[in-house]
């Protein structure tokens, strides 16, 4: 039975080979990473490390040790959890700003009341690769003199006035896993001026990881398909898909592996965003006609990447939607906003009250599949299907 991916892209057969020059490599590997990916931010140079996450709690912790006294930082209210995570595990409390379900972004009237007293930073999110408003929050962070953080983990290779995100604000996080635009199936980068942050992870020179990462990569080539993806996704014990809050995190070095392979991702990526951008124009026509659907609206300054295609349905999915839905690909994003994640300290929040757009957000939010294997036919059957069951 045919099942689309609903994130991610396919890996090539002799990508995942070629990468395996790595292994015996990594010291080497990683620093040439680095190097391609500072090019591509100029006044930022990359730091590579193990994951996105690791990447902006090794961001909070040098920032907070310049600043000892501010111990806030502002994310919007509906974000990766993993955002959440990186805060509390650096010691810090977390100031959620409610987002505007018109396009994602922070609301301005949120944004502009927020308290800023003991704020160290604010956290970009670009949600599915559509760029946040960097004019404002640039603004925004030097009016009251804190850090501004470009989160680009969903966002690498979207643009805000010509130039990447990522590179707008003091530092920024780049992230390479499965369902990122450059899917190496793991790894992350922090964004910084050239000292780097001060905690660095180093460059370990063992290869059982990154043998076990090939293994990985190769299970990823296989099964990245529609002929056999729905093997794997009905095996729970996998938890494709699933989003969890996790209480530690642990510093840890890019393997070899990992960095080779993303290195030979990189110079695909400006073609395979372009093939994204391309899908999302066709979801934009098709569901054009279809009454009650929300789409967040694109600022004129931005050129997004379209990690999938949001929508807002008119009423909140039920079970058996999710159950229809997710062989064509469609399926949800976070499932609950940052103060509903379960598990999450409650002394963590500094406050949780006023957020109802990133609570339509969780509620209504459906995602449809953009990457290669994404067909013209698949994109008629998938908006056929939102059409029956998620119009109004």
């Amino acid at each position: 039975m045919r099942h689309l991916p609903p994130a991610g892209l396919p890996l090539r057969r002799a990508e995942v080979w070629r990468a395996l020059q790595g292994v015996r490599r990594p010291g080497e590997e990683c620093a040439m990473l680095e190097q391609e990916l500072s090019a591509q931010f100029p006044g930022r140079r990359a730091f590579v490390y193990g994951s996105g996450r690791m990447a902006l709690l090794a961001i909070l912790k040098s920032l907070n040790d310049q600043s000892p006294d501010r111990n806030e930082v502002l994310i919007g209210a509906y974000t990766c959890w993993s955002v959440a995570a990186a805060i509390v595990y650096a010691g810090l409390r977390i100031r959620l700003i409610d987002l505007d379900p018109a396009d994602f972004d922070f609301d301005r009237s949120a944004l502009e009341g927020a308290d800023t007293s003991r704020a160290l930073a604010i956290v970009t999110h670009h949600l599915f690769g559509l760029p946040n408003n960097m004019t404002v929050l640039k603004e925004f962070a030097l009016d009251r003199g804190i850090s501004l953080i470009d989160d680009a983990a969903q966002g690498f290779g979207a643009r805000w006035k010509g130039s990447p995100v990522g590179g707008f604000g003091q530092s920024g996080v780049l992230s390479f896993g499965r369902g990122k635009g450059l899917t190496a199936l793991g790894g992350g980068a922090a964004l910084w001026p050239e000292a780097g942050p001060r905690y660095r992870n180093g460059m370990s020179e063992s290869s059982a990881r990154g043998v076990s990462r090939f293994a990985r990569a190769l299970a990823h080539e296989f099964f990245f398909s529609p002929g056999r993806y729905g093997i794997p996704a009905r095996l729970p014990f996998l938890h494709l898909g699933e989003t969890s809050y996790e209480h530690e995190i642990l510093f840890e070095s890019l393997d070899g592996y990992t960095a080779s392979l993303a290195r030979g991702l990189l110079p695909a990526l400006p073609g395979r965003n372009r093939g994204r951008r391309e899908r999302a124009l066709r979801y934009d026509e098709l569901t054009s006609p279809i009454a009650g659907l929300g789409k967040p609206s694109v600022h004129k300054d931005a050129e997004p990447i379209y990690l999938r295609y949001p929508l807002l349905l008119p009423r909140p999915p039920k079970r058996a939607f999710w159950a229809e839905g997710g062989p064509l690909g469609i399926s949800p994003l976070y499932p609950a906003p940052i103060h509903m994640i379960p598990g999450l300290p409650p002394a963590a929040l500094v406050s949780n009250e006023n957020l109802p757009g990133s609570e339509v957000i969780a509620e209504r939010l459906v995602s449809l599949p953009t990457h290669p294997l994404v067909t013209s036919d698949d994109q008629e059957r998938i908006v056929s299907f939102i059409r029956k069951e998620g119009g109004s």
